[in-house]
This record gives structure tokens, C-alpha cells and sequence, in this order.
């Protein structure tokens, strides 16, 4: 139910450029409900433009729980995600870009972010993805690589195996040792991260979490630039995630990627 969801915070990124992708991806979360049960919004700026600033002031009227971050410069998303985080103020914390719509009706958001809950709270997972699972969007660079070749991925970047759920039916009935069914009704498979990629796609985990590992660790995370490569550095970096056998989460999912400037 509805209560039982603890106060969190969504915190999404984009740039003064792309109003029409958030404009169109915001529209998806307030017709599918999402967008009211947020207990707060924030929403980060990288090179603010007029029509951008224009649209937020717009949309913050009619949405009192949001707050916005700008800067006329790019900072990239590592120290985006350190302000988002940062100046949230609840212990829960989903990141967004800006280009993640809704693709899934109320009851699924209730129902998963229920689960994704539990499974923090009961330490049973470090991080949960809601990218969805069959309506996953452009592009989906492990299905491209390695869908009718899966075993390969053990040998070239084992990491990316969490992601062949997208297209593979059972994952856990075909590889046992590293899908775990963490929750069954709705399905949920937990992978440990040396097979689970971080990714900047739709994530749910605690904030301490991200400071604790990762802020308050790496100066790369915590200084990182606009050219700063996040994921590469993530994925790249075994004492930062490969090799911390940090617990990954995904089930059905919610939201489809679909930046229209880019992928239609």
C-alpha cells in the first residue's frame, strides 16, 4: 500500500538543453501517478539555458516539493549525483536522467518500489534497478553484444551478465550460481556486482550508502569533472565494484529509456 512506502527522495540530472526529453519524460510520471507520491524532487541543471530555467519555474509552481540545482557549467554526473545526494533530505534516494519515462501503470510503481524498500532495509540488497525489464528502450549495449553468444560474457566482461534478465526468461534456472530469486511475487533476482554492472540508469539506494563507498573513497567520484566517465570508472575499477560483492536488485522494472534527441 501506498503508506507503507518510506520518504524518499528522486533525484534527476539533465542539462539547460534538453527541456522537450524531461518535459516529455515528467509528463509520463504525472500521468502514470509517480509523480505525486514523491515526497521530494530535485532536479540538477548542468548548463542552464533560459527555456530550461523557464520551464522549472513553471513546473515547481504547480509542484511544491521540488527543489532545483543549476550551474551555467557542466559538471558531469559524478559531482551531479555528490549535490543531488547531498542536499537530499531523506534517507532513500532514486536516481534519474532525464530521459526515463514511466512506461508501467500505478500499481506496478507501488508494488515495486515496495519491494525495493524491503530489500534495502532487510540488507538483502545494496542497490535496486528500475530500469523495466521488457520495455527496456535503446539502447540495451549488453543484448546488442551478446544475445545468442550469453556464455561469452565470462570471458570478455562478466559484469554485464545481470542485464541478460532483459532478454532471457529464467536467468536463475540457467545460471544458479549467480541469479538468486530475492523476492517472488513480484520477481526480483539479486547479482552480486562482480556480475552486475553499475549503471546510470535508474537506481534506488540508501544515501549513506553512496558517501560511505564511493564520496568518502575515491577522489575521482568525489572531484570528478565533466568529462569524468562514471560508469567506466565504476565497471573499470574492481576495488570500486567488481570486486565488493555489492548485492544488485532488479525485477520488472519502470521506465524505459527514450532520449528523443538521440534515439528516438
Amino acid at each position: 500500500m501506498l503508506n507503507e512506502i518510506p520518504k524518499f527522495t528522486v533525484g534527476i540530472l539533465t542539462r539547460g538543453s534538453e527541456v522537450l526529453v524531461l518535459k516529455k519524460t515528467l509528463e509520463t510520471w504525472n500521468e502514470g501517478g509517480f509523480l505525486e507520491i514523491i515526497p521530494e524532487l530535485i532536479i540538477m541543471v548542468n548548463q542552464k539555458t533560459p527555456s530550461m530555467e523557464l520551464f522549472l519555474n513553471e513546473f515547481k509552481k504547480e509542484n511544491k516539493n521540488v527543489k532545483i540545482l543549476e550551474s551555467i557549467e557542466n559538471h558531469g554526473i559524478s559531482k551531479a549525483l555528490n549535490w543531488l545526494m547531498g542536499n537530499a533530505t531523506n534517507e532513500y534516494f532514486l536516481f534519474m536522467e532525464k530521459d526515463f519515462r514511466l512506461v508501467e501503470p500505478f500499481s506496478c510503481v507501488i508494488e515495486q518500489f515496495n519491494v525495493g524498500f524491503k530489500l534495502l532495509d532487510n540488507n538483502i540488497a545494496d542497490i535496486v534497478k528500475y530500469r523495466s525489464r521488457f520495455n527496456a528502450g535503446k539502447p540495451n549495449y549488453a543484448e546488442i553484444i551478446y544475445k545468442s553468444r550469453e556464455d561469452d560474457v565470462f570471458r570478455i566482461q562478466p559484469n554485464l551478465l545481470c542485464n541478460f534478465y532483459h532478454w532471457i526468461d529464467n536467468p536463475a534456472q540457467r545460471w544458479p550460481n549467480h541469479f538468486e530469486i530475492c523476492n517472488t511475487n513480484p520477481l526480483f533476482y539479486c547479482v552480486k556486482s562482480k556480475f552486475c554492472n553499475w549503471t546510470n540508469n535508474p537506481i534506488l539506494l540508501k544515501i549513506e550508502f553512496w558517501f560511505s563507498n564511493f564520496y568518502n573513497v575515491f577522489n575521482e567520484i568525489r572531484e570528478g569533472d565533466a568529462n569524468f566517465n562514471l560508469e567506466g570508472f565504476m565497471n573499470g575499477n574492481g576495488n570500486a565494484w567488481n570486486n565488493r560483492e555489492y548485492i544488485i536488485a532488479e525485477g520488472e522494472g519502470l521506465f524505459k529509456h527514450c532520449d528523443i534527441n538521440n534515439m528516438g
